[in-house]
């Protein structure tokens, strides 16, 4: 049976829920509303917290359309982990336009409606019909209404009573009395209240900030990290640490970076034990070290502090590991030159030296994670790179001719591109794989790309 007739599909949902499986039921949601919508819709990839000024506070799921409309399902902190509630923004304003209440009720009930705004803002489900409602029924109607639907129906009262039905309807419903459930009621959404974010950076991306706004931040990053690594070249900043979200580019920037000021770099990727940490600083002494997908090198504790060492501030650093290793020998203890040339023409470095080279880390870890006590972060300079998905895609689009493979024509990457798009995949370095794949004359290149990468 499919899940989209909405019987089976509300169980499915509502199953989810019951089970606090937030991930599962958040996915069915959000494959029912591209259904219905028939157009891509973008799922922020973390979870949204958010304080209204009415008080209320939780966390929420966000998803955005092309065109920057957006919804958040919002779960209220403290109360189930069922959806109380919808925001709705329509792409040009910072604060929702309108919420849905779910009073209870399955949020399966209000996806058709939440669709619809998606498709079409003007048709804001009757938000006029109901504020009118709403003047016509004051307090002492509310009383009667409900004295009176112990005997009568909806309909029933609103005749006996000279009110709109749709207005009953929602007076049994926020007061929870059976049969009461009418139209969706929708009301001018509370402003969220703004927390201090730690940074530009997270206020931006974390926020609701227009999708040209954030891919504008996006390209900011970049530069920032381009005039920094040319900085890093010029040997006025002797660390640098680029963290944040897989296939954002951030290799790509660096690497373009560097060779365009003609540094003098070797890349180290994979893992490294201390003693081949300092062997490659020795080896790349005055020239700079970019460890990229190198994160290991954190586990250890010596290793971080040679590197602690390595990214001091004075323009020339000492590098000392006093252990018993063959790869490393005592300058102190040997005085003949004829053994000085024995032990340097077998590979072996002195234990002590004066180091003034560079060092790039890159990383798809959270900064948190890559150096919990910051004491690398502390000595050099730290750049985070975490845009949602949609961002990314906005970035490519506006990147295609000058992303690999430069000998691709232009169409055939829009193809690729416009793919990548409605995958679960998205990434610069998704975008390369695919189109190296299809420029072999792959017919299957999608399938590849959907089933192993």
């Amino acid at each position: 049976m499919s899940i989209y007739k909405l019987k089976s599909y509300s169980d499915f949902v509502n199953e989810k829920f019951a089970t606090s499986s937030l991930d599962s039921a958040f996915s069915l949601i959000h494959s029912y509303l591209e259904k219905k919508i028939g157009n891509v819709l973008y799922p922020y990839p973390e979870s949204e917290h958010f304080s209204k000024a009415d008080g209320t506070t939780g966390t929420g799921k966000r998803f955005f359309t092309e065109d920057g409309k957006s919804i958040r399902l919002n779960i209220e902190s403290g109360v189930s982990t069922e959806v109380v509630s919808i925001d709705y923004w329509d792409g040009r304003s910072s604060e929702p336009i309108w919420t849905i209440s779910t009073n209870g009720e399955s949020v399966v009930k209000f996806l058709p409606e939440v669709a619809a705004a998606l498709i079409d803002p003007s048709a804001q489900l009757g938000v006029e019909d109901d504020e009118l409602d709403e003047k016509l029924i004051t307090d002492t109607t509310i009383k009667k209404i409900l004295r009176l639907s112990k005997t009568m129906n909806a309909k029933e009262i609103a005749s006996e009573l000279d009110v709109p039905v749709k207005g009953v309807r929602n007076v049994l419903r926020d007061n929870k009395v059976g049969g009461g459930s009418g139209p969706v009621k929708v009301r001018k959404a509370s402003k969220e209240k703004r927390s201090e974010p730690q940074s530009e950076i997270d206020m931006i991306f974390n926020g609701e900030t227009a999708l040209k706004d954030k891919s504008k931040l996006l390209d900011e990053i970049m530069e920032d990290i381009a005039s920094v690594v040319r900085a890093v070249a010029l040997g006025n900043v002797n660390g640098l640490m680029i963290s944040g979200k897989a296939g954002t580019g951030k290799t790509f920037t660096v690497e373009n970076a560097l060779r365009k000021n003609k540094a003098k770099y070797v890349m180290i990727s994979g893992s490294a034990s201390t003693p081949g940490i300092i062997m490659e600083l020795y080896k790349n002494n005055g020239g700079i070290l970019v460890f990229d997908d190198c994160d290991s090198v954190f586990d250890d504790q010596e290793s971080r502090n040679i590197f602690k060492a390595a990214l001091d501030t004075k323009k020339v650093r000492t590098i000392s590991y006093k252990k018993q290793n063959p790869n490393f020998y005592d300058p102190d203890k040997i005085r003949d030159p004829d053994q000085l040339a024995e032990v340097e023409e077998a590979g072996r470095i002195p234990n002590t030296f004066e180091f003034n080279g560079r060092v790039i880390f890159i990383s798809n870890l959270k900064k948190e994670k890559l150096d919990p006590d910051g004491a690398i972060r502390s000595r050099s300079l730290i750049i985070d790179v975490s845009p949602d998905d949609m961002t990314i895609m906005e970035r490519m689009r506006m990147m295609l001719k000058d992303i690999e493979p430069m000998e691709m024509p232009l169409k055939e990457k829009q193809e690729v591109f416009d793919y990548i798009k409605k995958s679960k995949n998205v990434s610069m370095r998704t975008f390369v794989k695919a189109a190296n794949f299809k420029m072999t004359g792959m017919k299957n290149w999608q399938r590849i790309l959907e089933r192993y990468i």
